[in-house]
């Protein structure tokens, strides 16, 4: 009987956090995996997942399974500067793509594989975002440096 009351007692609470969620607008998968918001890098749309906190950006893709071919993660910073990536715990390879405050991509990595642990990449100007793609996303849609960006304001701010 106390199994049935533990259930119980789950259920409410898994359905009242659906219920806030439901409230706030947040998906699902927003809480599980970050909130996701569309940007243009030239004229390719991608969905990213935005990481701006110290704790998300050290996490960055480590321990993931894979990415979609138009998903990425967006690393926020709080001020231009020489962002190191590394491949800790990565399970695939990405390629990097550095973004200037002016919304400008300042550095192209490509095919960056997990085995170059602990090797740290670096661009070669400063930058302010850090976009992480799928392995061959950046020669797929012919990026280069000095392509645009286009970053929503709610990313921006």
């Amino acid at each position: 009987m106390r199994g049935f009351y533990l259930l119980i007692i789950i259920l409410v609470f898994v359905a009242g956090v659906f219920y806030t969620l439901n409230q706030k607008n947040i998906t699902v998968s927003d809480f599980f995996f970050g909130t996701r918001q569309v940007i243009s890098v030239g004229d390719i749309q991608l969905e990213v997942e935005v990481a701006d906190t110290p704790e998300s950006r050290k996490q960055g893709l480590s321990g993931r399974g894979d990415l979609g071919s138009s998903v990425g993660l967006l690393m926020v910073f709080d001020k231009p500067d020489y962002y190191g990536i590394w491949m800790k715990d990565m399970n695939f390879s990405i390629d990097i793509i550095w973004i200037s405050k002016d919304l400008q991509v300042v550095e192209i990595m490509s095919n960056v594989r997990p085995e170059t642990y602990p090797s740290i990449f670096e661009p070669s100007a400063p930058a302010l975002y850090v976009l992480e793609t799928k392995s061959g996303f950046a020669q797929v849609y012919g990026l280069r440096t000095g392509d645009s960006v286009s970053i929503p304001e709610s990313i921006l701010e």
